[in-house]
């Protein structure tokens, strides 16, 4: 398996841990039946979550796990993949399409104001919250045979560009003007 390297723009710490529930989904692409356990959410981020539990759920790239959980009295279910384990906790990599992971971070933003918690790093979730509303966000590509691969997403330029700096054949595009600022495009 490849090692796990966290790279979102903010990450909401739950205090006290929020709680939910956790079941295994699918195992090799077929869906399972299996019971829920309990969890409590230490971390979440638009694309990933911290959580302590007692189950014992191997790592492996083969089990879809599903994660149940309410904020601000709305019923969240993601698929996740466990990608990390460290006693009772798990790290998993969340299965969600943008969109979700906007409204995700509508729903942590006013359950953060309800709770009168403050954001850490709110001068920064601020500014990568107008990169995303204006399209300053850019893209990770890898390029294979003439083909561009999408490898990640980043709201910061140097982030995005010392992430592509680790893979060979790589470039960083700007998403809305599409202009590559770094690497060599396919021609």
């Amino acid at each position: 398996m490849d090692e796990y390297r966290r790279t979102e723009w903010f990450r909401f710490e739950f205090k006290p841990p929020l709680q939910g529930k956790l079941k295994i989904a699918k195992v090799m692409g077929r869906e399972v039946a299996s019971s829920e356990g309990l969890i409590e959410i230490i971390d979440i981020s638009p694309s990933g979550m911290k959580l302590s539990t007692h189950l014992e759920i191997p790592i492996d790239d083969a089990i879809i796990v599903a994660v149940r959980f309410t904020i601000n009295q709305l019923e969240l279910c993601y698929e996740a993949n466990l990608v990390w384990h460290k006693g009772s906790y798990y790290g998993l990599r969340l299965h969600t399409s943008e969109q979700q992971e906007e409204s995700l971070v509508q729903e942590i933003k006013y359950y953060a104001k309800k709770n009168k918690v403050e954001m850490k790093d709110s001068r920064r979730f601020q500014k990568q919250e107008n990169r995303q509303v204006y399209g300053e966000t850019y893209q990770v590509y890898q390029l294979h045979g003439g083909h561009r691969k999408w490898m990640n997403r980043f709201w910061d330029e140097d982030q995005a560009i010392k992430f592509a700096k680790k893979f060979q054949n790589t470039i960083v595009v700007h998403a809305k003007s599409q202009a590559v600022v770094y690497g060599k495009d396919v021609q």
